[in-house]
This record gives C-alpha cells, structure tokens and sequence, in this order.
C-alpha cells in the first residue's frame, strides 16, 4: 500500500509539471509574413560578395527563420544575418546563421526567437552570395525595399533605394510566431487544481 502512494504521489507532480509545460511551451514555427513570395525571378546572378534589405513588420512577433529563392547555386554556404537598423543605418546583430541554398526553392536557417516590434526596422543579409542566382523578382507587382551591398569592402557600404532597380525587389520568407506566453494565474490555476485531482484521487485511494 506504501509503495502504491508513493507511485501515485509522483504521478501528480508529474501531472503538475506536464500541465505547467502545456501552458507554457511556444507556439510553433509558420511562416508569418513575406515580401513577393510567388512572384517570377529575375535572371542573372549576382556579383555582390554580401547583400540585404531593410524590413519593418507591420506587427509584432517572435522571429525564428528567413528563407529565400535563388535562381541557381553553386554548393557554398551562406550566412544569414539579422541587424536592428534605423533608417538606412544597419545597427547592432541580433543573431547569424549559415544554410546552403537549393535552386529554384525557398531555403534558409532557423534560429533562436527574436522579437520583433511592429513598425521598427530590421535589416536582413545575406553573406557569401557571389555567384548565386538573383533571389529578386523582375515583376511590376513586386514590393521594393531599400538595399545594402558590398561589392568586397568592409561591411554594407553601397546603397540602392527601393525601387531603384529589381535588386531592391527580393523575395523572402519569415518564420515565427507570437512566442512563448508568460505563466499566468489562469494557467497555474489550472495546473495546479489537475495535480490536487490527483491528489485527492491519491487520498481516497488510501482510504479504500
């Protein structure tokens, strides 16, 4: 009888710490917003050594990945880099990864949750990326967004303003979601009110 107690004591705190967790894990990865996804690609590749753009959310989420198309590859790894920016200042890193690109199919790295902020800017690059096919679209429906490259200088240092040419026109992918929760008392309520289930299931069953 004492060693089925002790066995249903760590049942509800198990069921305590499972409840807990259902409560608080984050939500999954999606893609949660995009820049001229769909449209064609233009042709050509690129001479730029690095390359990126600055994006502005119109809502606020959690930043977990961004992909993108590149016309045609050649097997090198590019890094991804996230910057905050302001205006057309490339700020501080938040954070880098590398991928490989496949042709002709959305690809890139997935990273820890950044938050982003509706309405501030962020500037998304891509590093290593001489001699990938164009990952921007030649169509009139695209959406332009201001551009810094680097022909093999230090840093981002040469600027295209949107619109300038199809190379302010690229498409991207981002992944994230709205993060994870804060715990709050409704959610520990109800965790803890399944583990006193538990445990007056544990009480009567002693009594028996």
């Amino acid at each position: 009888m004492y060693l089925k107690h002790r066995m249903l004591t760590r049942l509800a705190v198990f069921v305590f710490i499972l409840a807990c967790g259902a409560a608080l894990a984050p939500q999954a990865g999606a893609q949660i917003d995009s820049v001229n996804v769909g449209l064609p690609l233009g042709g050509g590749t690129w001479g730029d050594v690095d390359n990126g753009w600055f994006y502005t959310p119109s809502f606020s989420y959690n930043l977990t990945g961004v992909s993108t198309d590149y016309g045609s590859v050649t097997g090198q790894t590019v890094t991804e880099v996230i910057f905050n920016a302001n205006g057309t200042n490339i700020g501080s890193q938040l954070t880098s990864a590398t991928f490989v690109p496949v042709a002709n199919v959305f690809s890139g790295p997935s990273f820890g949750a950044i938050p982003l902020t509706a309405g501030q800017e962020y500037f998304v690059a891509f590093e290593n990326v001489s001699n990938l096919g164009l990952n921007v679209t030649s169509s009139g429906a695209a959406t332009f967004l201001n551009e810094r490259y680097d022909f093999g200088g230090a840093g981002f240092g040469d600027f295209d303003s949107a619109g300038s040419d199809l190379f302010t026109a690229p498409e991207l992918e981002f992944f994230g979601g709205a993060g994870t929760p804060e715990p709050g008392p409704g959610a520990v309520s109800v965790a803890f009110a399944t583990s006193l289930s538990v445990a007056a299931a544990i009480r009567r069953r002693r009594r028996s």
